[in-house]
């Protein structure tokens, strides 16, 4: 996902927290993704799965990859280790939307990846299982109705061009599983202004990565001494 307007600045602290008791799961594996539907829905659809995952080189900051699951009807299959964290953007004709949840951490019994697709009311949802038990029980978080992407836009605030582009990506085309790597999500431009404003003092208690500060258009000093600090280094 983009890290994008102030309010995400808690969001980024309360993923610290998390991210550091995570490191006890480093080898567990997680079950693949498998898509059920109406063949004659999946094959108009577009879904991809960004897993965000704890990074030493860049602790209590999220990274993640995106991969696809589902292209126009083909199922693809990936298996990642140590997913805090899913963010499905998935997309039926020119609709589009986003379910985001917590993965389930370590070893549970029937810990499955699960994802239906149904239609309601002309609109298609995403609905997710992560425990075998919970498809009896109808238990999992469910996506809201499908939009126009410039509705999705306006709905979320999103109005840089770049960012903009970056979604309608994710929404739409083709993430090879296999050749998609790990990287540090992005700050949008309300974010980094909002940080590019805080005093030293403060910049200094969120230890940010160097990328981070490059984008800030700090004064030659200041850049100094928090790349001094950062937590790459």
């Amino acid at each position: 996902m983009i890290i994008g307007k102030v309010q995400n600045i808690l969001f980024i602290l309360i993923l610290f927290v998390i991210l550091q008791g995570c490191d006890m799961f480093e080898d567990t594996p997680e079950p693949v993704f498998k898509v059920y539907g109406d063949p004659s829905i999946l094959e108009k659809m577009v879904i991809n799965v960004e897993n965000s995952i704890n990074d030493a080189r860049y602790p209590g900051y999220p990274v993640s990859k995106v991969q696809t699951q589902l292209y126009k009807g083909k199922q693809q299959s990936f298996q990642n280790m140590v997913v805090i964290s899913y963010a499905i953007y998935f997309s039926y004709e020119n609709q589009v939307n986003k379910l985001i949840f917590d993965n389930l951490m370590g070893n549970k019994q029937g810990h499955i990846n699960h994802i239906y697709v149904f239609k309601k009311d002309d609109g298609i949802y995403l609905k997710y299982y992560g425990l075998e038990s919970d498809i009896q029980k109808k238990v999992g978080p469910t996506s809201e109705t499908t939009i126009t992407l410039e509705e999705y836009f306006k709905m979320n605030g999103i109005l840089d061009e770049q960012d903009q582009r970056i979604y309608k990506n994710r929404f739409f085309d083709f993430f090879d599983p296999d050749t998609q790597v790990y990287y540090l999500q992005p700050l949008d431009k309300e974010t980094i202004e909002y940080f590019k404003g805080l005093s030293l003092e403060e910049k200094k208690k969120y230890g940010l990565p160097t990328d981070y500060l490059k984008q800030m258009d700090l004064s030659e000093g200041e850049l100094k001494e928090l790349l001094k600090l950062s937590k790459e280094n």
